[in-house]
């Protein structure tokens, strides 16, 4: 899926809480709990404020370090995923 022409953010559908080191996200649509970790929840902050893959992908990279091809590939299967759920939304 190519998320290079679309802006990220969370889904008004959800509600969601950090605890110590993770994030606990409602879908209060369908009733279901996931829980994020690492470096999960530093982009799921990220997408507070809706962003390009870009963007996120820029915050992220540097915050770790690593390498940005790698981070670009992680981050859009991550979002993916989240999307999938009904967890964030594409513009």
């Amino acid at each position: 899926m190519d998320l290079s022409k679309v802006r990220i953010s969370l889904s008004p559908k959800v509600s969601w809480q950090r605890i110590e080191d993770k994030i606990i996200v409602v879908n209060t649509e369908e009733r279901k709990m996931h829980i994020l970790a690492e470096s999960g929840t530093d982009i799921w902050e990220c997408l507070t404020t809706p962003k390009s893959i870009d963007e996120v992908v820029a915050l992220i990279s540097k915050e770790y370090e690593v390498d940005v091809s790698c981070a670009r590939r992680d981050i859009q299967d991550f979002i993916v995923t989240l999307k999938d759920k009904n967890l964030v939304i594409f513009k």
